[in-house]
């Protein structure tokens, strides 16, 4: 939101004229991390808490499908945070031209990998601190044991969006004056109960007459 313009307006169509600079991508990337403050000990960005990067990850999702296209599509390696940094400056530096003749029938998604990899590159190096070391210990995958992984919390929201609107009418849940009758009327038979209880007591309290 911070990054929006005062005077946008959602219905008017842009055209964008990309300059293929990938510096200028990276500021405007980088621009989207916050590490002006941290409340705890240490932080990754924006004030989270995060403890110091060590062991073994798999980089899942949209992680797998830019680096997996960065090193079968473009032919770069990107073994190392060097080397992704040099991939992610390779594609950016390339004309839309060039790309749709070195990556054709990629269309679709052809214009993403620019900004996507940059993403990708300043989000480990800058944004949750790894190393040429603990990047060592990342794995980019597209299944884990044969199974494919997401973005669980994404693709709950795009399954969330296709349910469809309850109409404005209707009422999955009781009202609020029925519950108000249905806890009088369970006081009143504790209360009653109670009374019956108390009278049983009494009566038995009593000396019986012959």
């Amino acid at each position: 939101m911070a990054q929006r313009p005062q005077t946008f307006n959602s219905s008017a169509r842009v055209s964008l004229s990309g300059s293929s600079d990938p510096y200028l991508c990276r500021d405007l990337v980088s621009g989207l991390f916050s590490f002006s403050s941290c409340p705890f000990s240490r932080c990754s960005f924006n004030g989270v808490f995060q403890p110091p990067v060590a062991g073994n990850f798999i980089a899942f999702s949209a992680f797998f499908y830019t680096v997996d296209f960065l090193r079968t599509s473009m032919g770069l390696p990107v073994a190392t945070l060097q080397q992704l940094e040099a991939a992610a400056v390779n594609v950016c530096n390339q004309t839309w031209a060039q790309l749709q003749a070195r990556v054709p029938g990629q269309r679709a998604h052809l214009a993403d990998y620019c900004a996507g990899a940059m993403f990708v590159q300043q989000l480990l190096s800058r944004g949750y601190g790894f190393d040429e070391h603990a990047f060592g210990g990342v794995i980019f995958e597209k299944k884990a044991a044969d199974t494919a992984v997401g973005w669980a919390l994404g693709y709950m929201l795009n399954l969330t969006n296709l349910i469809p609107a309850d109409p404005p009418g209707l009422r999955k849940g009781t009202d609020f004056s029925s519950w108000v009758v249905l806890l009088l009327l369970f006081a009143s038979a504790l209360l009653a109960a109670l009374v019956l209880l108390l009278r049983q007591v009494h009566s038995a309290k009593l000396p019986s007459t012959i």
